[in-house]
């Protein structure tokens, strides 16, 4: 069945990869989460643009997976980079 990650992640695309992976590896194990703690991640779990194309422009902001994601998870993850890039981007006022 479908399983839902309790943890919504929220980061910004352009930040190293490792880096990315080890903010994460740090919360799980500072949450003693253990080694299948499940995060949602955007862009590994949809395309925006499609998206949008799919279901119109006209469409509510509701309707998109990430939504669901925020309301079913139990808490948040901010992953911030060096420059804090991601307290940059348009959708971070919506995420948190």
């Amino acid at each position: 069945g479908e399983r839902v990650a309790p943890w919504f992640c929220t980061h910004w695309w352009g930040q190293p990869m490792l880096e990315f992976i080890e903010c994460i590896c740090a919360h799980a194990h500072a949450f003693l989460l253990g080694d299948d703690a499940l995060y949602w991640l955007f862009a590994f779990a949809g395309k925006f643009s499609a998206m949008e194309l799919e279901r119109g422009a006209e469409a509510s902001v509701i309707e998109y997976p990430f939504f669901r994601a925020v309301k079913l998870a139990e808490g948040g993850l901010l992953v911030m980079d060096q420059n804090a890039m991601v307290t940059r981007r348009a959708w971070i006022a919506f995420e948190t």
